[in-house]
């Protein structure tokens, strides 16, 4: 029990990391500020 409840909270923080970097990459869509730069650290950051 105790074990699947830690399971449960872990998911749940990657999940709401996850749901939080898309919102911000969505929001940095949308206001295109500085988009080269940033799309080079991006993609140095997933990789």
């Amino acid at each position: 029990m105790r074990h699947k409840e830690k399971d449960n909270s872990v998911s749940l923080y990657i999940f709401r990391i996850l749901e939080n970097t898309t919102n911000f990459f969505k929001m940095l869509k949308e206001s295109e500020v500085e988009m080269p730069t940033f799309y080079k650290r991006g993609h140095s950051f997933c990789i």
